[in-house]
């Protein structure tokens, strides 16, 4: 009670003031960490709906347990991970990627100076090679004891790809038309000199 006395009817108003005022600030700043999170585990399950169709894919995670239920959901990445021997715990951002890459160029390679050792049974070997902007493949064509054999002895696959972090176009604001005034998006855009990529980014906040 002698701590009342100490403050006069005017310095309670002040101090229940600050004390609503504190409070208020308190349960808007809680109310915006719940809206955050909303929204994150809502981009994440319309991430998820749509994986077999994203060029990438992004998931933001804020639990151990979280990653370990996107790596059960992906058994390859899953299997590089134990192979990497690293704990889920420890695991800050992991990026996955995809490359598919399908040549259906038609080629040709002459092979005509080996019939006429065929035509004379004679042993040849003659090596030939077969190249695109990204694959190269190699091998030997043979002929021995009357058989004719091709071998592949060598592919190389070589490529050069990118993942671009990037600011995108304006959010549209609908109360002001629709016009791009709102903040802009953070996207990710994946290039490959050959082929596609596909990519997945796991991310902890």
């Amino acid at each position: 009670m002698w701590l009342l006395k100490l403050f006069t009817l005017k310095d309670l108003r002040y101090v229940l003031l600050i004390a609503l005022l504190g409070f208020g600030a308190y349960l808007f700043h809680q109310n915006k960490l719940l809206k955050k999170e909303n929204q994150r585990m809502v981009s994440n399950y319309q991430t998820a709906l749509k994986l077999d169709s994203l060029k990438v894919a992004l998931f933001k995670v804020n639990k151990e347990e979280e990653i370990k239920e996107l790596l059960n959901q992906n058994k390859d990445l899953n299997s590089l991970v134990e192979k990497a021997e690293i704990k889920t715990k420890r695991i800050e951002a992991l990026y996955y990627q995809q490359q598919m890459y399908v040549d259906s160029v038609t080629s040709k390679i002459d092979v005509s100076p080996i019939i006429t050792s065929i035509r004379n049974n004679i042993p040849e070997l003659t090596t030939w090679k077969d190249s695109t902007a990204c694959l190269i493949v190699s091998g030997k064509l043979i002929y021995r004891n009357d058989s004719l054999n091709v071998t592949v002895d060598k592919r190389e696959f070589n490529n050069e790809t990118v993942l671009i972090k990037h600011k995108g176009r304006r959010k549209k604001v609908k109360w002001l038309f629709g016009l791009r005034l709102g903040g802009r998006e953070i996207k990710f855009t994946p290039k490959a000199s050959c082929g596609t990529s596909k990519v997945t980014i796991i991310e902890k906040e």
